[in-house]
């Protein structure tokens, strides 16, 4: 099936974004170009991709600007389950002017959900009266150097106080 057509001056960056998807289905990309004189390529090899569930931004904490990030240092959210394909969790945490902080591959501490915790490191600089994001994403097996299987929280925040 034709799932979309992009004309050549709307493209501005090298990635797809299907936005009508449903989570735990796999599903196979494949490409086809056109010159200007209307020859077309031949098919890409196919891609598949599997959204998985996302971390609900509700089991996030901290997550509001007025909420301290306790002496701990602890973030901690709940997974529903894993899925079967998924491996790990990617950790990214930003200023809010989206200065990149840290970003941590963090193993689940099992495979069939529940609350996860991760401590962020002493050695990681945090400034005291400063708004911070963070997010957490899920990640699966990775074949021929891509990722085939994820998923995106939304951003939580926290105020970090020292």
């Amino acid at each position: 099936y034709l799932l979309a057509r992009l004309e050549a001056n709307a493209l501005s960056a090298t990635e797809f974004r299907d936005q009508y998807v449903f989570r735990r289905i796999r599903y196979y990309y494949k490409l086809k170009s056109e010159d200007v004189s209307e020859n077309m390529s031949d098919f890409s090899n196919s891609l598949s991709y599997m959204l998985l569930p996302v971390v609900a931004s509700s089991s996030m904490n901290p997550n509001d600007l007025t909420m301290e990030l306790e002496t701990s240092r602890i973030l901690s959210w709940y997974y529903d389950h894993h899925h079967a394909e998924m491996e790990n969790f990617i950790l990214t945490v930003v200023s809010v002017e989206n200065e990149l902080i840290l970003r941590n591959l963090v193993q689940p501490g099992n495979y069939i959900g529940g609350w996860e915790e991760w401590q962020i490191p002493t050695n990681i600089s945090l400034v005291k009266g400063r708004n911070y994001k963070w997010r957490v994403d899920a990640i699966a097996k990775i074949n021929d150097g891509y990722e085939n299987s994820g998923s995106e929280s939304v951003w939580a925040t926290f105020l970090y106080e020292g």
